[in-house]
């Protein structure tokens, strides 16, 4: 009787897989010696599921919209291989994870897409594919962002035959009853800032949120992003006290105990408000310097020796 790799191997052919794929610990590994696990990976998620009961803040539970319409939207589309990133948007860009190739095998369709045991998370993808290229100026544009493999010959009549396919099977939102979907494809474009504040609030991660390969690459953009705050902010302040100078000045403001009150009281916080927010930026600073510098050395223990626990473990696979 074959084995589980043994049907793995007839349903995904070894060219139909890219050249290598990375574990959990970030080592290297061909994918057609670990089928399943690179499946997997491949089509996971990510974290997202672990704030699946937030996404109704992230986006709308519906299918995402069309590429040409992303494109009138102005979002730059950005290929990209995580599944986790997939529709995520920022402004001006939306991230979307290519059709893998082996998607166009008939035998991956008959083994995952179809019937009570269909692979959720393959589905989920598959049928954003068929939200987001409805018509063949989306085809075009699939083409040219490359999100279509560009050696195949994959037309547009053979892409609206998959179409059909997929929507016969799952009319409707009969794909919603698939036990396996992840509940992050009952939804479509996710906004990436919403995304960052409920990971951090409800996701158990409030130094980098999401995903830190979104956030800031570097120290500079670090405080460009968060002194550029302070600085507009005192300029609001400059602008008030110079108002309450000119109101003291007058006769009927100057005498007004209450307003006098009120301008002392500005003052005051014109003088400590910077020097905390300041603080507290300087103070952010230090945090996610340290938290990185002890994650480069766990990162270290873990390409070269072992783990002191599973704290360390965990924390290193965020």
């Amino acid at each position: 009787m074959a084995t589980r790799t043994e049907l793995l191997a007839k349903t995904v052919r070894d060219e139909d897989l890219p050249a290598s794929f990375r574990f959990e610990d970030h080592s290297l590994a061909s994918p057609c010696d670990h089928l399943e696990r690179f499946l997997t990976s491949d089509l996971s998620v990510g974290r997202i599921e672990k704030v699946a009961s937030h996404l109704w803040m992230v986006g709308r539970p519906h299918p995402p919209r069309a590429l040409n319409l992303q494109a009138v939207l102005k979002r730059e589309i950005v290929p990209c291989s995580d599944a986790s990133l997939h529709l995520v948007w920022a402004p001006g860009k939306i991230f979307v994870k290519p059709l893998p190739r082996y998607f166009l095998s008939p035998a991956f369709y008959e083994r995952y897409l179809q019937g009570d045991d269909a692979n959720g998370p393959a589905l989920g993808f598959l049928f954003t594919y068929v939200s987001l290229v409805p018509t063949e100026l989306d085809f075009e544009l699939a083409q040219e962002r490359h999100l279509f493999p560009s050696d195949s010959s994959l037309t547009w009549e053979d892409w609206k035959s998959l179409c059909r396919k997929v929507l016969k099977s799952y009319p409707g939102t009969k794909i919603y009853d698939c036990k396996s979907l992840p509940m992050r494809y009952k939804y479509g474009e996710l906004r990436l800032s919403r995304l960052n504040k409920i990971h951090r609030c409800f996701g158990g991660d409030w130094l980098h949120g999401y995903s830190n390969m979104t956030g800031l690459a570097t120290y500079g953009q670090f405080f460009s992003a968060h002194l550029g705050f302070i600085t507009g902010f005192t300029v609001y302040v400059v602008l008030v006290l110079t108002a309450m100078q000119v109101g003291l000045a007058t006769t009927q403001l100057g005498s007004n105990l209450d307003f006098i009150r009120a301008c002392y009281g500005f003052s005051v916080f014109s003088i400590i408000g910077p020097i905390v927010a300041g603080g507290a930026v300087a103070l952010l600073f230090f945090i996610i310097f340290f938290a990185n510098w002890a994650r480069a050395i766990v990162a270290k223990r873990a390409r070269f020796g072992r783990f002191q626990n599973e704290e360390e473990k965990r924390w290193y696979n965020k």
